[in-house]
């Protein structure tokens, strides 16, 4: 009788496994928060808990894998991360007196090139670079020695013994529950975190893989952006990055970007916008009326006799018969901006602004005083630093009309020194060169 009985048990026990392999195999198809719904309500949280840690561990292995990637491309192609590049650049006062006397010091400098004159500024630089690389690949090295822990930690046989020693712990305060609802809670408890293992790590390889390629369109956009920066013309380059400077980025819902800007209608860049369409491509661009010297001096540049906006407003000047003895001849001014001397140009403009506004002799006076503060006090910012600039500085509002009204004393002096070989004369008031034509004989 009591064999029978026993073997009835053991029947009962395999009956029960049987179908909790077949519940499994069911469960195959479901997700883990469907598998803890048939957990026992007291291992739930215990599971759950265990699921959070695994996540977290996860995300570290993965940020880990994207960041020994990047390393790795910065180190083949021998190039410094952010913080070590800053970091070689950096430079030391040395006393003045001492830098035309300075020597190498054995055992401190490093080694010297043969037949290189010593330079302790060149032989800090080396330096620094130097413990910049070293730096560089200890950091690569110990993230490459972090990513492998973090592997192992996530792999499938640690992550199911940190289950398993969860439900161990759980099961420990739970003696009373019989052998087949041990085994059913165990056999749970392990296919809960199978679940979660096939679940979370395609999750963060597909995150990986999607972060390389984004990597590579980057790559391959800054080699397209720098092929075409190359061809590309220097005024456009130069509209190129004024526009980007006072560019606004606006993010919109379905997470495209724009960049919109403001510029005044006068001034030089919007000139350039106009003769350069395409970069109305790239910027949402409004005009603006407001800047009140451009304003105030447009009515004298209108005025001036000689000053065409293009080409072909020359050509369409230009008279209709020509003698044949004539030829177009053209004088190209380089360098414009910064050579003008900044007193001669306040001199010359205000007696245009008196001139012009003789009605207004007071507005002229605050015309001509707010010319002169800006004049004198421009100033450029070039690698986190600020310049005094002469002359008109590149960028300034109302340069192009400055420069215009100053050259025209020039126009009139060439236009009256060689009236006898002149059949016409006419100045580009676009053009940074500011390029003079003429048909002369």
């Amino acid at each position: 009788m009591a064999q029978q009985v026993q073997l009835l048990k053991e029947q009962t026990v395999l009956l029960q496994q049987n179908k909790s392999r077949q519940e499994i195999d069911f469960q195959q198809y479901k997700q883990s928060h469907d598998v803890l719904k048939d957990v026992a309500p007291s291992l739930r949280p215990v599971l759950l808990h265990w699921q959070k840690q695994f996540r977290k561990d996860v995300e570290h292995w993965a940020t880990q894998c994207d960041l020994t990637d990047k390393y790795s491309h910065l180190a083949q192609s021998s190039e410094l991360m952010k913080p070590f590049r800053e970091e070689s650049r950096r430079k030391w006062q040395f006393p003045q007196a001492y830098l035309a006397e300075a020597q190498h010091i054995t055992d401190i400098d490093p080694s010297l090139p043969m037949g290189e004159i010593y330079n302790i500024q060149e032989s800090w630089a080396r330096l620094r670079l130097k413990h910049a690389q070293e730096c560089q690949a200890f950091v690569v090295a110990h993230q490459q020695k972090a990513k492998e822990l973090l592997e192992n930690k996530i792999s499938t046989r640690t992550a199911l013994q940190a289950a398993t020693d969860q439900w161990n712990a759980w099961a420990l305060q739970n003696t009373h529950l019989s052998t087949p609802a041990r085994h059913s809670s165990e056999v749970m408890a392990k296919h809960f975190a199978e679940m979660c293992i096939r679940e979370e790590i395609p999750k963060a390889k597909g995150r990986l893989v999607a972060a390389e390629e984004s990597r590579k369109k980057k790559h391959e956009a800054i080699l397209n952006a720098e092929a075409k920066y190359q061809s590309m013309d220097p005024q456009q380059l130069f509209a190129l990055l004024e526009l980007d400077r006072h560019a606004k980025v606006s993010v919109h819902r379905d997470g495209t970007s724009s960049k919109s800007v403001t510029i005044s209608k006068y001034s030089e860049l919007a000139a350039l916008v106009k003769k350069l369409p395409s970069l109305a491509d790239m910027y949402h661009i409004k005009y603006s009326e407001r800047l009140f010297l451009c304003q105030h001096l447009l009515p004298l540049q209108q005025k001036l006799q000689f000053a065409v906006s293009s080409s072909f407003q020359f050509l369409q000047r230009m008279p209709v018969v020509v003698d044949k003895d004539y030829e177009i001849a053209t004088i190209d001014i380089q360098n414009l901006y910064p050579s003008i001397d900044t007193e001669d140009l306040i001199s010359s403009i205000t007696a245009l602004l008196h001139d012009f506004y003789s009605d207004k002799p007071l507005f002229a006076q605050v015309l001509c005083n707010l010319l002169t503060l800006v004049l004198r006090n421009q100033l450029v910012l070039h690698r986190g630093e600020f310049f005094a600039a002469f002359g008109i500085a590149t960028g300034l509002s109302p340069g192009v009309f400055l420069a215009n009204l100053y050259l025209d004393a020039l126009d009139k002096e060439v236009a009256d020194t060689h009236v006898d070989h002149l059949a016409f004369y006419a100045r580009n008031r676009l053009d940074h060169q500011f390029e003079g034509w003429a048909l002369t004989h």
